[in-house]
Parts: C-alpha cells; structure tokens; sequence
C-alpha cells in the first residue's frame, strides 16, 4: 500500500541559513494555525537549528519520517523533531502504525515488515503500511511494556488531542553522536491532522526528561472545532506566504518561493 501525502513541507527541502532560521517556525505556526486551526508555541529555551529532518530509530531499518523542523535545546541535551501536519488520507492510521513499527524497529523484531519513506514525483511516499489494525498487526510486541496510550476525559495537558501514544526507547546508535534516548509522540485528533514528533536526549539530557516533555506537550494545541479544508483554501494560505515572503525577500530567501 502507498499513501501520497502532498505537503507544505516540500517548500522547506532546503535547509535555512543561520540567518533565517528563526523564521522556519513563524512560517509553520502561521501555516498551521491557518489552515488547520493548530496553534503552535515554540518550546521555551530552544531555537531552530535545521528545517526538514529525516529522522530513523534503527538506520539498519527502513521505518522512517520526515520532521519539519529540529530543535536544540539551551543545555545542547536535547532535540526536539517537530512534527509536519497535513490532511493526507489516512494519516490516523499512519500515526498509529508508526508508533508500534519504530518501537519494533528498535526491537528488532519483524524484519519482513518494513516501512519507509521516499520522494516520488516530488510527493512524500510511505511504503509499506497495512491497513489493518495495530494490535492485531504487531501481535509480537509487548505493548503494555513499552508503549503508553494517553485518552482522558480532559486532554488540555496533551496538546488537547484525542489519543497520544507514547514510547521510550534506547537507541541502537546515538544520533549525531550524542542523543541516545529517544521518546516518541504521536497525537491524533478527529477531524485535525495527525502529529508524530520526537524527543532526543543526552545522558544528561534524560535527567530532565519530564520537563522536556511538558515543553512539547504545551507547544502544541488542537482546536476544538474542526476546520473545513480544501485545496483553495490552502492556495489561498499560500499566496498569503508569499506575499509576505516578497515583503520580507532577506528573511525567507531559504524557503524557495
């Protein structure tokens, strides 16, 4: 099974200058909030380091995403993968299946079942998804172990969404050296584009794990009226982002427009 996802973030495949870093998250929140009615709050003491990021748990392995953008933290112990949105068909069942094929990529369990990643005719491809459920599909992992599932009545702490999966994982190599620990985040709500982030830690950094993840929890929030999409819509969005681009041509020369 393929599923196309045509996404705001192929604007971003270039990585912005030092300059005008700052502005990748402007451009997103002002994108989000938008189109999808997702307002975002960049995590206090983090700045911009990179804009699209590819990010696998097991380079061995091909399950694998794109993040729009990464995060660095004051300290340097910790990076924040923040994630795209976008109303691509069957995002929900993505968002879920990713959460148990990382942690089983990490396993190394089920090594006929992959799932990656690629760009096809300048679309975004994930290859290898079943449309069956989870727990019916992963049936040799044990969830309970290494996967929490967040659904309450109040969800305001949990970037007000339906669902969030969380996972802790160690990684089989550090990213870029130093990241070891890895905690996964994917939000879904009815009627709004999914969300998979991740949280990278140091040694020292998995000392203040807790904090780092109330930061990203309160970084992000759903509406609670789901927003009317259509493909003017986003147009329109975008003519508006060029617009300013062409207002401020220095600031967002990065973004290719």
């Amino acid at each position: 099974m393929k599923i196309l996802i045509s996404s705001f973030i192929i604007l971003l495949l270039s990585s912005a200058s030092v300059s005008a870093q700052k502005y990748l998250f402007r451009m997103h929140r002002f994108y989000c909030s938008e189109l999808f009615g997702i307002e975002l709050t960049k995590p206090n003491g983090f700045k911009v380091i990179d804009g699209l990021t590819p990010f696998k748990v097991n380079e061995k392995r091909r399950v694998g995403m794109f993040y729009q953008m990464s995060l660095i933290s004051k300290a340097k112990d910790c990076l924040i993968l923040f994630p795209c949105f976008d109303a691509y068909p069957r995002h929900n069942i993505t968002t879920r299946s990713m959460v148990y094929g990382e942690v089983e990529a990490v396993l190394g369990l089920r090594p006929d079942k992959e799932m990656g990643i690629k760009m096809v005719n300048d679309k975004f491809v994930i290859q290898g998804m079943s449309d069956s459920e989870p727990n019916s599909e992963m049936a040799e992992l044990d969830t309970a172990r290494y996967i929490s599932i967040v659904a309450k009545d109040n969800m305001e702490d949990y970037f007000n969404a339906d669902t969030v999966f969380i996972f802790k994982i160690h990684l089989p190599e550090p990213y870029k050296g130093s990241y070891s620990e890895c905690i996964g985040i994917n939000a879904i709500k009815k009627g709004y584009p999914s969300a998979m982030m991740k949280i990278l830690l140091t040694e020292e950094g998995k000392k203040r794990e807790e904090e780092y993840m109330r930061l990203l929890f309160s970084s992000i929030h759903y509406g609670s009226i789901p927003p009317e999409y259509s493909w003017e819509k986003r147009a329109d969005i975008i003519k508006k982002m060029r617009y300013r681009f062409i207002f401020h041509r220095k600031k967002y020369e990065p973004f290719g427009f």
